[in-house]
């Protein structure tokens, strides 16, 4: 029995103290923490990127959609000019006695006492497109105008055409004012 008490205050004295283990716990506990604390951090990162990454979608889907839209407006555009080609190709191809602006104010006749004609027939079923220019020689006019933008020359004309009471030009719009 001697032989067994020494054994077990062998045991304890080589055991650790009670402040040893209540130190290890503290320090398990605070790895613990820190470790949750890491991994809601993560969470939360993981989180914004998943969040992040939607609206990355998003915006591709976006994109891809006014891509088309570009694309389509493009092939318009492009079918557009070659249809105002053509037509403009077999205007100039038969000679019609018209008077352009510009010859009449190359004249030396008065604009009042020769009006400017414009023929109305177009070569096919379709409606021609037409394009009008304008040849302004005042020199204030000109300074005038080039100091607005395209979009305030396009907005006052757009005005002018919708107050005029003059019904052929009713369906006229503006496709560029530059």
């Amino acid at each position: 029995m001697v032989a067994t008490m020494s054994a077990i205050l062998t045991k304890i004295e080589k055991a650790p103290g009670h402040t040893a283990v209540m130190q290890a716990l503290t320090t398990i506990q605070n790895d613990l923490k820190t470790t949750a604390t890491t991994v809601q951090t993560t969470a939360a990162t993981v989180q914004q990127t998943a969040i992040s990454s939607q609206q990355v979608v998003k915006i591709s889907q976006d994109t891809n959609a006014i891509t088309k839209e570009v694309a389509m407006a493009g092939k318009l555009t492009s079918t557009l000019l070659k249809e105002t080609n053509d037509i403009a190709k077999a205007i100039h191809s038969s000679p019609t006695p018209r008077s352009s602006y510009a010859s009449v104010l190359s004249s030396n006749v008065s604009q009042i006492s020769k009006p400017i004609t414009i023929s109305t027939q177009t070569p096919s079923l379709i409606q021609a497109q037409r394009e009008i220019i304008v040849k302004i020689t005042d020199s204030t006019t000109i300074e005038n105008l080039r100091a607005k933008n395209p979009r305030t020359l396009q907005g006052h004309v757009d005005r002018a055409i919708e107050q005029s009471k003059n019904k052929h030009i009713e369906n006229i719009y503006i496709v560029s004012a530059n």
